[in-house]
């Protein structure tokens, strides 16, 4: 677990030119305001249901306002850049290292995350 928050640490530098937000576990989140299904946004008016072999694309606005308000939340929820690396080294810092944290892993491994990115 170690090993993934120095990952995401790692992501969150500004060289990467990437966007990373955390959405913390105490976070105000109510199941009954969210979908149960995954869902991705593309190009802020249509989503993707990836949810059978072809995934479900819904474009029709009454179809998507669900997952757009749904998005929405979660963004206000989240930490990003300096709040989100303070999160992760709070959290780096009350797990104990395990032994996968101290086997020699090297940049650019493949290193497991849950994150989305």
């Amino acid at each position: 677990m170690r090993a993934q928050i120095g990952h995401l640490l790692g992501l969150l530098r500004p060289a990467t030119n990437l966007s990373v937000s955390l959405i913390p576990l105490h976070a105000g989140r109510r199941p009954e305001e969210l979908p149960m299904e995954p869902f991705v946004i593309i190009d802020s008016h249509r989503v993707v249901l990836p949810v059978t072999p072809k995934p479900v694309v819904l474009e029709h606005r009454e179809q998507t306002s669900r997952y757009t308000a749904a998005f929405a939340r979660l963004y206000r929820l989240a930490l990003a850049g300096t709040s989100a690396s303070q999160h992760l080294l709070g959290l780096q810092n009350v797990l104990a290292p395990t032994s996968a944290d101290l086997a020699d892993v090297r940049e650019g491994s493949d290193l497991p995350c849950a994150a989305t990115v």
